[in-house]
């Protein structure tokens, strides 16, 4: 077998092999120190052809919109921009920039187009998801090449219009244009049911290009996404010229289904293992948890680049460890090795989970300004999110309004970060001024009024705004219903869903469930669950999470354990669910007897764990226990003593009679949930007869909140039970 790099786009899940060893070239500083050079340079002929490709390429790469129009600029100057090679670049750097109109421009205004000039347009306007543009290019072309066709079906795709993508690809074949892999490849990215994959499938074996590498990556791509990984690994095996990207994505097939033997066996069975391999094994064990393995691989791993370090942190911050995603990006620059856009959007995001304004700020204005990195309009939107989440809105505001090529996800953000502050009147009218009020508009301006609590205008908006049935602005609505107490309002809107046939998704189906969790829905829920199974989602690890949690919340444990035992692997939200179920439903000593087995499996608790723990044996009146789960918390997991764990403790003491030393633990409680503890040590004094601090528990929580009504309650009982000894 052969190995050989091929350009080709990877299916759905996967950036393509090309586009990471592009990504490893483009340097933001670099692209920048080049510009400058080239503009000091006012003669065309002494610029190299092939330098400067080079250069409109890495703009492109970059989505470096301000740079992009500087190279522009010099190219217009010079005259260059009347050679329809160059014109035809520029227009392709805009359209990798997301900048649609200026591409368009530059086409208009190139004065001898050719049949490629035409291609790459149509092409760019198939990506912006642009179909009517697409289609009046299209039909104004004398004759449409094959990439025209192929740049038709994937504008319908891009549209969200799988079916009219597959028939347009069934239109090529019946008029005798034959497809090249690219054709195929379009094609299978429109596919979502194994049906519609074997009628791609077909054609591709009766033109001979079953076997071709590039047909065989997005044939695996696509039974891997339908859960059929034998029918990934027969074409696997059928074909004849096996390239490195080809090998890795059978990799990443077994990966992603929790088959990591196999997936080991495959990579130590490749001849010439590359970054991209490496980095695919690497991230396969992170995802799956399993972290010690996943650092030897990154250790041995030789010559690690920037993908690598990448793929490292980003796992780490999806995976809720953002503290060691923040220091994998310090040893990082210790190794020498640049971060780029992709790497500071992980460290972003690793800021935004643990809500800490002051290391992302740092990374804004230390690491990103003056380096480029802070032009990509990607890397600004996650600004925007990380200050909004952080309660730093100012911030936000300020990244916002430097932006000087916002899209709607820009827009949609801010609404988004206003909105997480609370500011509805800001949120409103950054949605009144989107340019382009798309789907993903309404739906954001949904959330940011479910958020807010404000449930009957987010249902007018449904109701009178999103006229065809959308499952992001149902499941919104619908988990806004649940939250809000509004059970009865959820299951109709279920049901209606239900009538209407909308398509669910991953997402959809964990909003759905959670939903059902809200409300107490068991035959709902169990409904969803053979839904998911039929779809094949139950080995997904959110999905079977989402279901624990949901049998759990309906007093199901049993059927929350089948789901639990059944899963390829779980990890720490699967652990913790299991955890919350036993112990919500009474099942404390189950929970005690499940965690070892989470740490022997590799799981790392967290505070979510422990107050679970501690929770359960303070409602069972195992005291022993419990202090033995606090003390392993700080001792040997070196989590910390926080507000949950701390008003748990006191629970746990005063249940057992400690009524002193729950007293002493007020020294640990933050002052925003005593009110929690001091009621819980009420309820304490309530069992054991203690009057004295019964009144002063419930005399503490009248001076915490003198409005509500509950401290006044709390403090008539404990002065007129009978059984209470006033001091």
């Amino acid at each position: 077998m052969r190995f050989g790099l091929v350009e080709l786009r990877l299916a759905r899940f996967h950036r393509s092999y090309s586009t990471l060893q592009e990504q490893r070239s483009a340097n933001p500083q670099e692209l920048r120190r080049d510009l400058d050079r080239l503009c000091e340079v006012l003669d065309p002929a002494a610029v190299d052809r092939a330098h400067l490709t080079q250069l409109l390429k890495q703009c492109g790469i970059l989505q470096s919109t301000s740079e992009a129009r500087r190279l522009h600029s010099w190219i217009a100057k010079t005259g260059l921009d009347r050679d329809p090679f160059f014109a035809n670049n520029v227009v392709q750097m805009y359209s990798r920039c997301g900048s649609i109109d200026e591409a368009a421009r530059v086409f208009h205004a190139t004065p001898r187009k050719n049949a490629r000039s035409c291609e790459i347009m149509l092409a760019a306007f198939a990506r912006s998801g642009d179909l009517d543009s697409a289609k009046q290019m299209f039909d104004a072309m004398p004759e449409p090449g094959v990439p025209a066709w192929n740049s038709m079906i994937a504008a319908h795709f891009h549209s969200g219009d799988s079916i009219a993508a597959l028939r347009f690809f069934q239109r090529m074949m019946a008029e005798g244009i034959r497809p090249n892999p690219r054709s195929f490849v379009a094609a299978l990215d429109a596919c979502s049911r194994l049906e519609e994959g074997d009628f791609i499938h077909e054609p591709a074996i009766a033109v001979g290009l079953a076997s071709d590498a590039i047909v065989g990556f997005s044939l695996v791509g696509f039974y891997r996404r339908c859960h059929r990984l034998d029918l990934a690994r027969k074409v696997f095996d059928k074909v004849e010229e096996i390239t490195a990207p080809l090998w890795t994505q059978m990799i990443a097939a077994y990966a992603k289904a929790g088959h990591l033997l196999e997936a080991r066996a495959l990579f130590d069975g490749l001849p010439e293992k590359d970054s991209v391999s490496w980095t695919c094994i690497i991230a396969a064990y992170a995802h799956r948890g399993r972290w010690i393995e996943a650092k030897q691989l990154f250790d041995e791993m030789p010559g690690r680049d920037v993908i690598a370090w990448n793929a490292m942190i980003s796992a780490n911050a999806q995976s809720g460890r953002s503290d060691q995603a923040l220091e994998l990006l310090l040893l990082m620059d210790l190794d020498g090795v640049h971060p780029n856009s992709v790497t500071f959007l992980s460290a972003l995001e690793a800021c935004t989970n643990l809500s800490d304004a002051s290391r992302g700020s740092k990374l804004h204005t230390e690491g990103m300004l003056g380096s480029g990195i802070e032009n990509s309009r990607k890397v600004s939107n996650a600004l925007i999110n990380m200050y909004g989440k952080c309660r730093e809105l100012g911030r936000a505001k300020a990244v916002f309004d430097g932006m000087s090529d916002r899209d709607t996800v820009s827009w949609t953000t801010m609404l988004a970060s206003f909105a997480e502050n609370g500011d509805l009147e800001q949120a409103s009218r950054a949605f009144d001024r989107i340019p382009e009020r798309q789907c993903v508009a309404f739906n954001s301006m949904l959330a940011a009024y479910a958020q807010n609590g404000h449930i009957e205008e987010a249902k007018q908006l449904y109701d009178d705004a999103i006229h065809e049935p959308d499952i992001v602005a149902f499941t919104t609505l619908l988990t806004a219903f649940a939250q809000h107490g509004r059970g009865e309002q959820a299951l109709c809107l279920l049901r209606a869903g239900d009538l209407e046939g909308l398509e669910m998704d991953l997402v959809s189906f964990v909003g759905i469930l959670d939903a059902c969790a809200c409300c107490g829905a068991l035959n709902e829920g169990r409904s969803i669950h053979q839904e998911a199974v039929l779809r094949g989602f139950q080995d997904d690890v959110t999905i079977g999470s989402a279901l624990v949690n949901m049998y759990g919340k309906c007093g199901q444990v049993e059927p929350g354990r089948e789901v639990f035992d059944g899963m390829p692997w779980r990890n720490s939200i699967t652990w913790n669910a299991m955890l919350t179920a036993y112990a919500q439903n009474g099942h404390s000593a189950e929970a005690l007897e499940l965690f070892p087995v989470m740490i022997l499996e590799g799981a790392e608790p967290s505070e979510v764990t422990f107050i679970t723990l501690l929770s359960a044996c303070a409602q069972a009146g195992l005291l022993q226990d419990g202090l033995r789960v606090f003390a392993l918390m700080e001792r040997d997991f070196g989590v910390a003593r926080g507000a949950g764990n701390a008003v748990c403790l006191v629970d746990l003491l005063g249940r057992a009679g400690r009524l002193e030393a729950a007293e002493e633990m007020f020294a640990w409680v933050p002052v925003e949930e005593r009110d929690t503890a001091w009621t819980a040590l009420w309820g304490s004094c309530k069992i054991h007869g203690d009057g004295g601090r019964g009144v002063r528990a419930a005399e503490s929580v009248l001076a915490l909140d003198p409005v509500a009504s509950t401290p006044y309650s709390l403090l008539t009982e404990a002065l007129v039970m009978p059984h209470l000894e006033i001091y």
